[in-house]
């Protein structure tokens, strides 16, 4: 099984994959979406987004078409409505929106979950990976290579899960104006890709049209 994993399809799978996961990329947004909230609600977050992008990534593997098909959803509508939703968590980021305010970080009662949305889905799990595993998953037929390929992907959620945790220790050195500094330079480059998103979708959807 090892052996398959190191050389087959749970290896291409791996390597495709984890640069356009770029969890590493994360390790500097993940301190800017939790900004002014304590270190366990941080670690929570971490556990449960990498947990997610798991889920998300294995079901974009088995049924990912499938369920594109049965919504009647192409990839380039999930490319537009992705830059929108990471579009949105940018402008906030830029402009300062992202801070929680301290009061709500003093009790964690009411911080929002942002594991799911947008850390998970779009940010990380978005519709580069989810329409690369898509077009993947026609490469093999085989039960031992999809096993193979879950085991990858587990172990991207375990890279994505170390980078997120080690991720806070930024967030402590830089202090409040540091990390407001670097949200704003964050939320500019997410911006940047939730652009790029949304115009690669826009592309593939005028293919589909043939316009």
């Amino acid at each position: 099984m090892t052996e398959s994993l190191l050389h087959g399809f749970g290896w291409t799978v791996f390597l495709s994959v984890l640069p356009v996961l770029n969890p590493f990329g994360a390790m500097t947004m993940f301190p800017a979406l939790t900004a002014g909230q304590s270190l366990a609600y941080q670690q929570r977050m971490a556990l449960r987004a990498s947990i997610y992008v798991v889920i998300i990534m294995v079901i974009a593997l088995l049924a990912g078409r499938a369920v594109l098909a049965f919504f009647g959803v192409s990839v380039g509508d999930l490319q537009v409505a992705g830059g929108l939703i990471v579009a949105q968590t940018a402008w906030r980021m830029s402009t300062g929106g992202a801070h929680i305010p301290q009061a709500t970080a003093a009790t964690g009662q009411t911080a929002r979950d942002i594991s799911f949305s947008p850390l998970a889905l779009p940010l990380l799990s978005g519709p580069g990976v989810i329409g690369l595993l898509i077009a993947t998953a026609g490469r093999s037929d085989q039960l031992s290579e999809y096993v193979t390929a879950i085991i990858a992907l587990v172990a991207l959620g375990i890279i994505t899960f170390v980078c997120l945790r080690l991720s806070t220790r930024i967030s402590a050195r830089l202090g409040a104006d540091g990390l407001d500094a670097m949200t704003r330079v964050m939320g500019f480059i997410v911006l940047a890709i939730a652009v790029g998103l949304v115009a690669e979708g826009t592309a593939a959807l005028v293919r589909q049209f043939g316009f």
